[in-house]
C-alpha cells in the first residue's frame, strides 16, 4: 500500500460470515489504528469464502509509516453476541513522493 493513496483492498475470510453480523476490518501500525465497518466496505459471499471490498482514504494511508508492516485482522459480531476473528495477515507500506493529500481539480 502506498502513502497518501486510496487503495481498494480486497481481504478474503475462509468462511461464510453470515447475513446480518456486524463486520470489522482494522489495519493497525503501533498505536495508529484505522476500523472499517459498515457501508465502509462491500460484502461478497461466495461458495466457501466471504471477500470484504475496503477502499482506505488518502489521510488514512498516510497515517501509516512507510516501510513497516500493517497488521490486518477481520472481526465479526453475530446478533446472539458471537464475537469471532480472523487472525492477522500484514500488508507493506511504501511511501509517496507526492507526500501530501490531493484533491481533484487542485
Amino acid at each position: 500500500m502506498y502513502r497518501y493513496t486510496t487503495p481498494t483492498i480486497p481481504l478474503t475470510v475462509d468462511t461464510i460470515i453470515p447475513e446480518g453480523a456486524q463486520i470489522y476490518a482494522t489495519f493497525s501500525q503501533g498505536d495508529n489504528r484505522v476500523t472499517k465497518s459498515g457501508s465502509d466496505m462491500d460484502v461478497q459471499r461466495e461458495e466457501n469464502e466471504t471477500i470484504l471490498i475496503v477502499t482506505l482514504t488518502q489521510e488514512e494511508t498516510a497515517s501509516f509509516k512507510p516501510y513497516l508492516p500493517v497488521m490486518i485482522q477481520v472481526n465479526w459480531v453475530m446478533d446472539d453476541g458471537t464475537r469471532i476473528a480472523t487472525s492477522t495477515a500484514n500488508i507493506s507500506t511504501f511511501d509517496n513522493l507526492l507526500n501530501e493529500v490531493v484533491e481533484y481539480g487542485n
